[in-house]
């Protein structure tokens, strides 16, 4: 990372994108600032993706976990706004999941799939709406699900309770 000084932000160069046996990355409770990079998405081997407590914004890169193997993905307690990626949708690896305290927004019944391994997901003080999915009861290994302090609505799915 470089500390731009006409932004007065940290920024990634784009040959971050070449780290390509990265695993794991952790960039957490720092002041870091400005838009994630969509160099991100080129880091096919990354497992373990923690950006929580800075001050990122903006939205998250598109392609994010194209590698499949992104277990872990904490970007919680940030100012990132927008939809979730719609890559997120076929990871399949996901298994710990925090994106609270930001201004995510979205159908939470369009933005996330099905997540076999998924066991932990905190979607809470986010502005999500509609339903939730029959999706959710699918994720066999999911022990804690967290959606506090949004505006979904609807009933809850009778496929929830097979988790």
């Amino acid at each position: 990372m470089f500390w731009n000084y006409k932004k007065s932000t940290y920024w990634f160069p784009a040959s971050f994108g070449n780290l390509r046996n990265l695993q794991f990355l952790c960039l957490r409770e720092n002041k870091l600032s400005g838009s994630i990079p969509k160099e991100l998405a080129y880091l096919d081997n990354l497992v373990d993706l923690i950006m929580s407590e800075n001050q990122f914004s903006s939205h998250l890169p598109e392609h994010l976990c194209q590698g499949g193997k992104l277990e872990n993905f904490m970007m919680n307690s940030n100012k990132l706004t927008g939809p979730m990626p719609s890559s997120l949708k076929k990871c399949s690896s996901l298994k710990f999941v925090r994106f609270n305290n930001n201004s995510f927004t979205g159908n939470l019944s369009e933005a996330f799939g099905i997540h076999p391994e998924l066991q932990f997901i905190d979607l809470s003080d986010k502005d999500f709406h509609g339903e939730l999915s029959n999706n959710w009861g699918k994720c066999e290994n999911l022990i804690d699900l967290c959606i506090a302090r949004n505006n979904i609505s609807g009933s809850i799915p009778p496929e929830i309770g097979n988790v």
